[in-house]
């Protein structure tokens, strides 16, 4: 199965099929001309319910005569009462949405239905209501305002949502191919305003990426994000959507511990958040791969190229905090939404990420810098068995992305090597000094032995940071990470 592209055919259906309807009249409520209802204009409309979940809206009422004919499906007769109910303006292979105005208030909101062979599905109707459940959880300018919730009296549920005007973050990417920082930087910090307090209420979002941050039109064009589509949420007290083993989410934005089916907290959406900075600058994401399944290994194996290496003009500070976001260790990214927000603002500040927004957890600020294993190569096994469990994930969840985890087997023995064991040792900030026993050996990040690490102190040294002094054991191996703290 090939990877994720971009500009995946858009629905073109009014109605939809095998749905029983007739004929009928829409009348604009409140005595409101067809001509004040938008024709011209071209909406967007978000629901998790078709491949892309994305989809192009038309206004529905010609600019001619207050009586527009219209096809609605009989069904929605019960809903007749509250809303006036227009054609089917987004659809998808699990719903439609309608457009509809509040009789009594004359408002306009998108109703998102299920299609009935779906109504059903236990899955699918836990997703609905998980995603009424944390958007209206949620008291933030920046997520969509969930009205109403029900069934239809033949089970089909359905949410009244805030009908929002505008376009896909995804879709102003492909148009500009990458964002300023600045640009960037103001999306970023409206995000994090919303995931500071979805993540107060328990919730994690769990499948952040541009094509579910929505640009809403606003007077004098500034950016205004929404983030939308919380059927994949996380949220506490509910029963999970998934089985031990796991993963759920879009693979190009999925964090390490969600590609390995592993519990999820507020740091998982703070790793996609990441990835989302990531492509906003350089025009894409920090894994391009192949297939489905060599974006999962890349997630939990590979370093990304550094964000500057693809963007040299970007700030030094803002390079830093979107490479923390990409940590594979979840410990080592942000605390929380609000110390990236810090950090953000840092960068537009002109100042250097401060110990506020860079503090090493307790546990380890005492304790031996860690050295993470160097990765294994996949085997032929676990590649299959990734890109099995993809195609039958398609199939059962459209636009989300489910596998379930191969058991871990141990890698058969190798033959002992008389090569001097390296590993890599690399500071944040870079480009300390490293002195061995007073001897000085280059800057980091810097290849050693681990014979000549482990034969005496090491030393770090780097101007305005307090110097660190440890000592290596000769079994370590991969990556040595060691956070600098800043001088008082």
């Amino acid at each position: 199965m090939g990877a994720p592209t971009r500009g995946a055919p858009r629905f073109i259906s009014r109605q939809p099929p095998g749905t029983p309807s007739r004929p009928r009249r829409f009348r604009a409520p409140n005595g409101a001309t067809a001509a004040e209802w938008p024709s011209a204009r071209v909406l967007r409309c978000r629901h998790a319910m078709s491949r892309n979940a994305a989809h192009t809206l038309h206004g529905f009422a010609p600019d001619v005569t207050e009586m527009v004919p219209v096809t609605v499906p009989e069904r929605l007769d019960e809903l007749q009462r509250r809303y006036d109910v227009g054609p089917p303006i987004g659809e998808g292979g699990m719903g439609v949405v309608h457009r509809v105005r509040h009789v009594m208030l004359g408002r306009d909101f998108a109703l998102k239905l299920l299609r009935p062979e779906h109504a059903a599905d236990p899955q699918i109707l836990e997703r609905m209501h998980r995603e009424a459940l944390s958007a209206a959880r949620v008291d933030s300018p920046h997520t969509v305002e969930v009205n109403d919730f029900g069934r239809l009296s033949d089970g089909t549920p359905y949410i009244v949502m805030e009908l929002l005007e505008g376009r896909e973050l995804s879709d102003e990417l492909q148009r500009e191919a990458r964002l300023p920082w600045d640009r960037v930087a103001g999306i970023a910090l409206q995000c994090c305003d919303a995931l500071s307090k979805v993540h107060r209420e328990g919730i994690v979002h769990r499948d952040l990426k541009p094509e579910n941050l929505f640009l809403v039109d606003r007077p004098g064009g500034e950016d205004f994000i929404k983030i939308l589509d919380f059927g994949l949420a996380k949220v506490a007290g509910s029963a999970s959507l998934s089985r031990a083993g796991m993963a759920i989410g879009t693979p190009s934005y999925m964090s390490p511990e969600q590609c390995a089916g592993e519990a999820t907290e507020a740091s998982t959406d703070l790793y996609s958040m990441g990835c989302v900075l990531y492509e906003l600058l350089s025009g894409r994401p920090p894994f391009v791969e192949a297939s489905y399944s060599e974006v999962l290994i890349a997630h939990i194996t590979k370093a990304p190229t550094p964000i500057d290496e693809l963007v040299p003009d970007l700030p030094p500070e803002a390079a830093a905090l979107v490479m923390r976001c990409l940590e594979k260790d979840a410990e080592w990214r942000f605390e929380s939404a609000d110390a990236l927000a810090e950090a953000i603002r840092g960068v537009d500040l002109g100042i250097p990420e401060r110990s506020g927004t860079r503090r090493i957890p307790e546990s380890r600020r005492r304790g031996a810098p860690i050295a993470l294993p160097a990765p294994a190569e996949p085997s032929n096994a676990l590649v299959w068995t990734l890109a099995l469990a993809l195609m039958g994930s398609v199939a059962a969840l459209s636009a989300a992305f489910v596998l379930v985890r191969p058991s871990t087997a141990p890698p058969p023995p190798f033959a002992a090597s008389t090569a001097p064991q390296t590993f890599l040792l690399t500071t944040d900030p870079e480009g300390a000094e490293v002195r061995i026993d007073g001897a000085s050996r280059g800057r980091t990040p810097l290849s050693l032995t681990a014979e000549e690490a482990s034969a005496g102190e090491v030393e770090l040294s780097l101007e305005g940071h307090a110097p660190r002094r440890l000592r290596l054991a000769p079994e370590v191996r991969g990556t040595v990470r060691v956070y600098l703290d800043p001088e008082p």
